[in-house]
């Protein structure tokens, strides 16, 4: 972990000694609900899902008799959820027929919280996740890529679980410097395309670009999109 704080990076990053002045720095007290992100996630799905229909990782299935005939079925496609706060995207995909959707977080406390609430989530960094190689079909991490310390380490780690052909969705705010709770700062799309050039994994992108260019979704601020599909 240290060293990843003396890495020599391109984009810019607070000023911390050790792990443990990181951990400080993310510690949360007293869980809560999210509640003025709610809507900007469920409008991030309405993008998301058509596109993993169009890549096959999400393979619609409606019933065909019966009193739901026309309804959808569950899916079975595993997701991650990772830095996952209140767990309440958990429970957003869940309603939607998504029963195999496990979520990660840095500390006890919201881990304990999101499973008092039936929001399945573990304890896990995401430098360094204790899934195996190729354990999900989409990985979905909105907004937490700004409080890491290494956004190549996370990347990697996520396209890393994720299976081959399985999709990863990372969004997080353009900005010029890190402050409060975020570590990193990446400025501009083109600082993510050298980024990107550094992950080891292999694959095609589905999008990257500011989120502003997609109707679809309710964006954060000036934030960017990284949408991949592992090869």
């Amino acid at each position: 972990m240290i060293n990843l704080l003396k890495r020599k990076k391109s984009y810019k990053s607070s000023k911390l000694a050790n792990k443990s002045e990181y951990l400080k720095l993310q510690y949360r007290t007293d869980p809560k609900e999210f509640l003025d992100s709610r809507l900007k996630i469920a409008s991030s799905f309405t993008f998301i899902i058509p596109e993993l229909i169009k890549l096959g990782i999400h393979l619609p299935v409606n019933e065909t008799i019966g009193i739901n005939k026309g309804q959808l079925k569950a899916n079975s496609i595993k997701i991650l959820d990772a830095g996952c706060r209140d767990g309440w995207t958990i429970e957003f995909l869940n309603s939607l027929g998504y029963n195999d959707v496990i979520g990660v977080e840095l500390f006890d406390e919201y881990v304990n919280y999101c499973n008092s609430l039936g929001r399945k989530a573990v304890k896990g960094d995401l430098h360094k996740l204790e899934f195996s190689d190729n354990s999900f079909d989409f990985v979905y991490c909105r907004h937490v890529l700004e409080h890491t310390l290494d956004p190549i380490a996370v990347i990697n780690e996520l396209l890393r679980v994720t299976k081959p052909k399985g999709a990863i969705y990372v969004s997080f705010p353009l900005e010029n410097e890190p402050y409060g709770k975020h570590t990193i700062a990446i400025s501009q799309p083109g600082d993510v395309r050298e980024i990107l050039g550094k992950v080891r994994h292999k694959f095609t992108e589905i999008y990257v670009d500011r989120t502003k260019a997609i109707p679809l979704i309710i964006p954060e601020g000036d934030e960017m999109i990284i949408f991949l599909c592992k090869q």
